[in-house]
C-alpha cells in the first residue's frame, strides 16, 4: 500500500456531519487538565481497503491554542482492487490541553467541534 499524502491530493471525501470529536478528562495527565478527544469518522473511498489514519499537523506560524490541528492520512490499496466507492472508518486519540474547543482536519478543510464524553 502507498501513502497518498506523498503523492499529493486525497482520493477520500466526507464533511462536518462524518466526524464527531468526544473529549473526556479521564486524568490522562495530558496539557493542563488531562483530556483526550477521541476524533471518529466516516469516509467515501473510492476503492475498499484504504487505510486512514489521523495525524498531528503543523499548526502554522501563529496556532490558534483553540484549535487541534490534524491532517487525514490516506494508504491506497495495492493490487487489484474492486472499483467500489466504500465507506472507510477513522479513528483518532490526541491529548489536548483545556484551551482546545475543536478540531480541524486541515486537508479535508474539515472543522469539528468538541462535546464532551464521560467523565471516565
Amino acid at each position: 500500500m502507498a501513502s497518498t499524502e506523498q503523492h499529493g491530493s486525497l482520493q477520500c471525501s466526507g464533511s462536518e456531519q462524518h466526524f464527531t470529536a468526544v473529549v473526556s478528562h479521564e486524568g490522562y495527565g495530558a496539557g493542563e487538565d488531562g483530556r483526550l478527544v477521541t476524533i471518529d469518522g466516516t469516509l467515501s473511498c473510492p476503492l475498499p481497503e484504504f487505510q486512514l489514519g489521523l495525524e498531528r499537523d503543523n499548526p502554522g506560524i501563529n496556532p490558534d491554542p483553540e484549535i487541534l490541528v490534524l491532517k487525514l492520512v490516506e494508504t491506497r490499496p495495492t493490487g487489484t482492487v474492486a472499483q467500489v466507492v466504500t465507506e472507510t472508518k477513522v479513528h483518532g486519540e490526541f491529548r489536548i490541553d483545556s484551551r482546545v474547543e475543536r478540531v480541524w482536519i486541515r486537508n479535508l478543510d474539515v472543522t469539528v467541534p468538541l462535546v464532551s464524553g464521560s467523565a471516565g
